[in-house]
C-alpha cells in the first residue's frame, strides 16, 4: 500500500512540469482571446484583421458582464493592437503571443529532454523540464521586447492601423522578406536542429538545472532562427488577429516535424514571396499607386 502511494506521488511530481507547461500555453491563449474580445467591442472587426469578421460574433459573447476582469482590462486601455499604448502594455501582448504560439512548437524537443532525463537522480522530477522551458521562454521574451519596441516605433511613425497592421507597401515587402528567409541557409540550419531534437540535445548536453536552462536557451535561439520572420508577419495579419495567430502556430509547429516540415518549407516560402509580389503589383496597378 505504501509503495502504491509513493508510486502515485512520484507520478504526480513527474507530471508537474507538463501541467505547468500546458497551463502556460492555455492561459496565454485564454488571455489573448479575452483581450481580443474586448477590442471587438470597441473596434470595427476589419481593424482586427482578415478572418475576424466570422469569428467576431463569438468574441463579445465571451463576456456576459460586458467587460474584462481588472487585471486583463489594463491590456486594453490604450489600444495595444496598434501600439499606441505604453511600451509595457505592448510588450505584454507580444510576450503572450510568443508564449501562446511558440511553446506548442517546442513540445517535441521538451518531450525529448524529459525522456532523456527520466530516472536521472541528479534532478528532482520535472524540475529539469521547467528549467529547460525557462531558458526557452527567456529567448522569446527577448524577442517580444524587440518586437514591441518595433511596434511602438512603427505606430509612432503612423505606419500601423488600429489593428496593428502595416500599410500595403510595407506589408508586401515584409511578405517577400519572410518568404526569402524561408529559402535561406540560416533557416535551413536552424530547422535541421529543431527537427532532430534528440541529436541536438546529445550534442550540447549540460548536466543539472543550470545546464537545463542553458540547453533551453540554446534551443530557443535555434527556434528563434526558424520562426522570427513568420512571427513578424503579425504586422501583416494584425497583431490582434486570433485567426492569424492560430494559422501561424500550426504552420510553425508542422514545419519543425521532419516528415511534414521538409516538404512544407519551400512551398511556404514561395507562397509568401508570391503573395508579396501580387500585393505590390496590385498597388502599382491601382489608381492611387
Amino acid at each position: 500500500m505504501r509503495s502504491s502511494v509513493l508510486d502515485r506521488l512520484d507520478l504526480s511530481r513527474a507530471a508537474f512540469g507538463w501541467i505547468a507547461l500546458y497551463a502556460t500555453i492555455i492561459g496565454a491563449w485564454v488571455i489573448l482571446f479575452a483581450v481580443t474580445a474586448e477590442h471587438a467591442t470597441r473596434l470595427p472587426l476589419e481593424w482586427l484583421g482578415p478572418g475576424m469578421r466570422w469569428l467576431g460574433p463569438l468574441l463579445p459573447a465571451a463576456w456576459q458582464s460586458g467587460g474584462l476582469p481588472p487585471l486583463l482590462a489594463a491590456l486594453c486601455l490604450s489600444g495595444p493592437g496598434a501600439g499606441d499604448g505604453s511600451p509595457l502594455i505592448v510588450f505584454h501582448m507580444w510576450a503572450l503571443m510568443s508564449l501562446a504560439m511558440m511553446l506548442p512548437t517546442a513540445l517535441p524537443v521538451m518531450a525529448a529532454y524529459r525522456d532523456m532525463t527520466a530516472g536521472n537522480n541528479e534532478l528532482m522530477p520535472s524540475l529539469g523540464l521547467v528549467a529547460f522551458a525557462t531558458g526557452y521562454i527567456l529567448v522569446w521574451l527577448g524577442f517580444a521586447a524587440l518586437a514591441s519596441a518595433g511596434q511602438v516605433a512603427l505606430a509612432g511613425a503612423g505606419l500601423l492601423d488600429p489593428g496593428g497592421r502595416l500599410g500595403s507597401g510595407l506589408a508586401a515587402s515584409l511578405l517577400i522578406a519572410a518568404g526569402l528567409y524561408q529559402l535561406s541557409p540560416i533557416k535551413a540550419m536552424c530547422l535541421a536542429h529543431c527537427r532532430s531534437p534528440v541529436m541536438t540535445l546529445m550534442a550540447r548536453w549540460r548536466a543539472g538545472l543550470g545546464g537545463a536552462v542553458r540547453m533551453g536557451l540554446g534551443n530557443g535561439l535555434y527556434c528563434l532562427g526558424c520562426c522570427w520572420a513568420l512571427m513578424l508577419l503579425a504586422f501583416v495579419g494584425g497583431t490582434m488577429n486570433l485567426v492569424w495567430m492560430g494559422i501561424a502556430t500550426v504552420l510553425m509547429a508542422l514545419e519543425k516535424l521532419p516528415r511534414i516540415g521538409r516538404p512544407l518549407t519551400l512551398p511556404l516560402g514561395i507562397a509568401l514571396v508570391s503573395a508579396g509580389a501580387m500585393l505590390l503589383v496590385s498597388l502599382m496597378a491601382s489608381p492611387q499607386g
